[in-house]
């Protein structure tokens, strides 16, 4: 059973169609209980046991409260956690537009730095891959836990890796991404330092975490992909067209 960790504003929401499609009635978003969130974080063991019961041929689970540290391996012992992972200021930067969505006013550098004070919305990846505020452990779960950690700047690379990982054909390229934040707010954000510094103050165990993920993890995943055949396959890949983008 696979279990996709969806980080926010990481193409997660992309990936997730694709599972579906993949897996049909065999993948299943989950939430955590709506009677047990004011106490309850993360998906529990008991969720996953209750999902078990409802889904009998149940593939993999996808939400934004899976994790790998909640021990969900005591409800499905033969689980697999796979992930992606964004450059963090883009990541941040994104989220930061994604909660001022429906805004009249223009958001400012008050609004910017008043989000990035807000502890929540810090360090998002490190938290989502360890439950706290503590790089050297996030990126032990990625060595240690994590199966496969896709990067949202190379997304056609990483769903080439993540099909092999998931026993999956070959993927067909996405023409467009889901789930994108309409407009931007009139900042300059990586142009201006001090708005830069106030995303790289509210990221900087993020920061680490994803350095660790592009710079080791990745290059180890295309290695033991094979590098002539993760080529071929790319080559492949870009050969397809994207499919038509929806109409509606």
């Amino acid at each position: 059973m696979y279990a996709f960790i969806h980080i926010p504003k990481t193409a997660g929401t992309t990936l997730r169609s694709q599972l579906r499609d993949a897996f049909g009635p065999r993948h299943c978003d989950v939430k955590v209980p709506t009677r047990r969130r004011d106490t309850q974080t993360w998906v529990e063991p008991c969720d996953l046991r209750y999902l078990k019961k409802i889904y009998p041929v149940l593939s993999g689970i996808c939400g934004h409260r899976v994790t790998c540290f909640s021990d969900l391996d005591r409800a499905a012992p033969e689980i697999r956690y796979f992930t992606f992972l964004r450059d963090p200021v883009r990541r941040f930067i994104s989220n930061f537009h994604h909660a001022y969505r429906g805004r009249t006013d223009e958001c400012t550098a008050d609004d910017l730095a008043a989000y990035a004070a807000d502890p929540a919305n810090c360090n998002i990846q490190t938290r989502w891959l360890c439950g706290q505020n503590d790089a050297a452990l996030a990126i032990g779960y990625l060595d240690a836990r994590i199966g496969l950690v896709g990067l949202t700047e190379r997304f056609d690379e990483s769903l080439v890796l993540l099909n092999r990982w998931l026993g999956l054909p070959p993927p067909t390229r996405f023409g467009h991404a889901l789930n994108r934040c309409r407009g931007t707010a009139p900042l300059r954000y990586t142009g201006d330092p001090a708005l830069l510094a106030i995303i790289t103050e509210a990221n900087v165990l993020d920061l680490e975490v994803y350095h660790h993920a592009s710079e080791i993890c990745y290059p180890r995943q295309i290695e033991d992909y094979g590098e002539d055949r993760f080529a071929e396959d790319m080559a492949c890949l870009r050969e397809r067209p994207p499919p038509p983008r929806a109409r509606g």
